[in-house]
């Protein structure tokens, strides 16, 4: 972690007033603190990452968060975010954990996640994205329909699990009780609603498997 920031001074030592932004944020939000610097803001100004943090919430980062721009976390009453590993945020990333729901990114320490462009993660139970991830742009994953279906009746909330190595393509959208399999790939606007086996593409709306046995490289 040293050797990083010391090669990103060394590139543009203006980097510092961003690296201070970064440490405040960390200082006022981050209950644990598994080194001095858990979040990095690409550029200086604590609008970088605005942080709304409700009593008895939890922000628990056990590595690193960089934030390009502009992204959002909300955490409510009783809510958790844990972060694990190496976790980048693109411009206009929204977090957000409803009273008493758990979002955990990344299953490993020295994991990476990349979350792109304005993708929202919405969680009301417990949402779980696995380490060395890519999430593309303008995707939304949420474990609720918000409002309650009463005929028939149908459970409003049920959580998601996206395993390790798993690429989501833009404008996905990762429906309630949903697990993605460990190595599959989810296609440009596809809309996930059921599970997806390991190691297959799925597409469409609502996606379905159109490939097997798939390899991807970052």
């Amino acid at each position: 972690m040293t050797k990083l920031l010391f090669k990103l001074l060394i590139r543009n030592p203006l980097r510092i007033f961003s690296f201070l932004a970064g440490w405040i944020i960390s200082l006022l939000y981050v209950d644990n603190k598994s080194h001095f610097l858990p979040i990095i803001c690409e550029k200086p100004g604590f609008h970088m990452l605005k942080i709304k943090k409700k009593k008895a919430s939890k922000l628990i980062i056990n590595g690193t968060l960089r934030v390009e721009k502009r992204a959002r976390i909300d955490i409510h009453e009783g809510s958790t975010i844990i972060i694990n590993g190496i976790v980048k945020f693109g411009a206009d990333v929204h977090l957000s954990a409803a009273p008493g729901a758990t979002i955990i990114l990344g299953s490993r320490n020295n994991g990476k996640i990349d979350i792109n462009s304005r993708t929202t993660i919405s969680a009301h139970e417990r949402i779980t994205i696995g380490s060395d991830c890519m999430l593309s742009w303008d995707i939304l994953i949420m474990d609720s329909n918000v409002h309650p279906i009463v005929e028939p009746p149908t459970r409003m909330n049920s959580p998601i699990h996206i395993n390790d190595n798993v690429w989501i393509g833009c404008r996905a959208t990762i429906l309630k009780g949903v697990t993605i399999g460990q190595g599959a790939v989810v296609g440009a606007a596809a809309v996930v609603v059921r599970d997806v086996p390991d190691k297959t593409i799925v597409a469409g709306n609502p996606a379905k498997v159109v490939k097997e046995n798939v390899c991807w490289i970052e």
